[in-house]
């Protein structure tokens, strides 16, 4: 499960100054996808899609603590 720590760290990041529109968009994106597909990847849990939509969602939830000007 994802601990309300990394969740946090998401959220600080993308609220910092430096941070593009594109960048805030796919965090916000990423938070709100996977409150929304980890419950139901729990009930389906041999669904392909709702696995690759949570894959997409973590891949998204990355892009604002790994560019480094963010730091």
């Amino acid at each position: 499960m994802i601990s309300n720590n990394y969740l946090f760290r998401i959220k600080e990041n993308l609220t910092r100054s430096q941070v593009t529109p594109p960048v805030k968009v796919l965090g916000y994106q990423a938070i709100s996808d996977l409150f929304s597909y980890l419950p139901l990847s729990k009930d389906n849990p041999d669904s392909v899609e709702i696995r690759q939509k949570l894959q997409l969602a973590s891949w998204m939830s990355l892009w604002p603590m790994k560019l480094a000007k963010y730091r």
